[in-house]
């Protein structure tokens, strides 16, 4: 603290003195009252942030997982009171398989968000020298089989190897594959389109027809629990295309979407590392 006068004066005197030390305190007192205030709010977001996680976790495991859980006991229940397999028997299976398919992916889905959210982000297990394309056809027939009355057209070129990490690449389009099916219309062929480029850019996709995503509604696709904002349907709670970002963004790559009335297309780019 400083005093300016046009007059010299003394100020090397106790009532001087004591004076700016009040100021000085009081100064101190407010600055300090700041930054406790800025603390409590910062504390109070990151416990909010906690909660907020902690309440869609726990809607997660009681809405997502009740459904899936529910036709695995139909499914059990129904083959134990027939007694002898029948025709139905198959389809039953089919039924069980895919919700134990769909109950594994929202648990993985679960998990990364609590990681990405508490810090951690999405880990990678990088693999040079493992090739993609088995992994790519493991993943569209496992869809296959989950849904049989669907119809899922490839177009793979990917000849070589490429250094990802093969279960998240597997999570990321099963996650599209996911969405294609429970977005797309019903009667037309879901499609999934491969390359990589001469200098290992990797370009995979993901279309399928229905109706288009309002564009107001795109940049909240990615987002967390943003499902019942983009579309109507109760289908999950919205982790799918958000993992699948966080997977892209992990592997330095990104996902774009593009919407018309003629197709919906999730594709992910990836420059070599």
């Amino acid at each position: 603290m400083c005093a300016i006068d046009p007059k010299p004066r003394s100020v090397n005197n106790p009532q001087i003195i004591g004076t700016f030390t009040l100021f000085a305190e009081l100064i101190a007192y407010h600055l300090d009252a700041e930054d406790r205030l800025d603390a409590a709010e910062l504390k109070a977001t990151g416990q909010q942030a906690t909660s907020d996680l902690g309440e869609q976790f726990i809607a997660v495991l009681g809405h997502d997982l009740r459904n899936p859980l529910a036709s695995i006991d139909a499914g059990a229940s129904k083959l134990l009171r027939d007694g002898e397999w029948t025709e139905r028997t198959l389809s039953i299976l089919r039924l069980m398989k895919s919700s134990v398919h769909r109950m594994s992916g929202l648990i993985d889905n679960v998990l990364d968000l609590t990681r990405s959210r508490l810090g951690g982000g999405i880990v990678l297990d990088l693999d040079p020298d493992k090739p993609l394309l088995p992994t790519i056809e493991q993943v569209v027939d496992e869809i296959r089989t989950a849904n049989p009355d669907r119809q899922i057209e490839t177009d793979l070129a990917i000849p070589q190897s490429i250094k990802v990490d093969h279960h998240r690449i597997a999570q990321m389009l099963s996650n599209l594959l996911g969405n294609a099916v429970t977005h797309g219309a019903d009667d037309g062929p879901i499609k999934v389109i491969g390359t990589l480029a001469a200098d290992g850019s990797l370009e995979l996709s993901v279309s399928n027809p229905g109706n288009p995503i309002p564009p107001e509604m795109v940049d909240h696709l990615f987002k967390a629990f943003h499902r019942g904002q983009v579309r109507n349907n109760g289908e999950g709670l919205g982790l799918g295309l958000y993992i699948a970002s966080q997977i892209a963004e992990a592997h330095g790559g990104k996902i774009d979407v593009e919407s018309n009335s003629r197709e919906t297309r999730f594709t992910f780019r990836m420059s070599p590392s």
